[in-house]
């Protein structure tokens, strides 16, 4: 019931069911009672925090609806180990600077990850940054040419998705590029310094399948509309939509 969002653009309020009740559980086992926030326009617990590796459930209804189940077992962290920002190291087809942002972290081995990374400005910048490029054959690349910087092959910069597929059990490092302008370290009127950050979670098989298929609604340019709408497999029972539960790792960039 929370408001429909896709590819950072959020449904009108006409879409919002703000009268629901929505039960919260934990291997099973009754959690919290989630309670609606008018200003983030969206249930939330009060103190639950999900635990990496166990199962959480979510049972809602509202009066004329039917009632809605999911359950998602909580992902572990990303082992990070490193993160480097080095700054106007290249440009794009159009002869914009980039800078690259490179990161490492352990994949577990002997299982198939999941990982979605997002690249931020400041929350203090006049401009924010919403394209990257990266050449990792890892990297998912729902549209674009052949060559990674030139103009029309730039990735949504808060949804890079990759899979271990290619190295399973290893030490990996990712290299994501973005304009300059956009990766500044900003100061406020008092003076405080206000930096870019990169965001980095793993997340379930179910999770990156449903985001590759929503990314691919908008690959040409069009959005779906309310006459028209199109299904994506979720894991609602009665329902649309994904519940997942995943860690975010967050380093500023220096």
């Amino acid at each position: 019931y929370p408001p429909k969002e896709l590819h950072g653009m959020r449904a009108g309020d006409e879409t919002l069911v703000t009268n629901a009740w929505v039960l919260l559980y934990e291997n099973d086992v009754f959690a919290d009672s989630l309670k609606y926030d008018a200003l983030q326009k969206r249930y939330i617990s009060a103190n639950m925090v999900a635990v990496p590796g166990k199962t959480y459930k979510v049972i809602a209804g509202a009066d004329g609806f039917t009632n809605v189940e999911a359950s998602a077992v909580a992902t572990f962290p990303v082992n990070a180990i490193s993160v480097v920002h080095e700054k106007n190291t290249r440009s794009n087809s159009t002869g914009e600077q980039l800078d690259d942002v490179l990161f490492s972290f352990n994949d577990a081995g002997n299982e198939k990850n999941f990982y979605k990374t997002s690249l931020h400005s400041s929350l203090w910048a006049r401009v924010h940054l919403f394209c990257v490029y990266s050449n990792d054959p890892a990297v998912d690349r729902i549209r674009g040419g052949v060559l990674p910087f030139e103009e029309g092959a730039c990735i949504d910069s808060d949804q890079v998705l990759f899979s271990d597929k290619s190295f399973n059990g290893n030490l990996k490092q990712f290299s994501i590029s973005a304009q300059t302008e956009y990766l500044k370290t900003n100061t406020d009127s008092s003076g405080n310094l206000h930096r870019p950050y990169i965001k980095r979670s793993v997340i379930s098989e179910a999770h990156y399948k449903y985001l590759k298929a929503t990314l691919s609604l908008y690959a040409g340019g069009v959005i779906p509309s309310y006459s028209q709408p199109v299904a994506i497999e979720g894991n609602v029972k009665n329902g649309y939509g994904l519940l997942s539960v995943f860690s975010v790792t967050t380093d500023t960039l220096r």
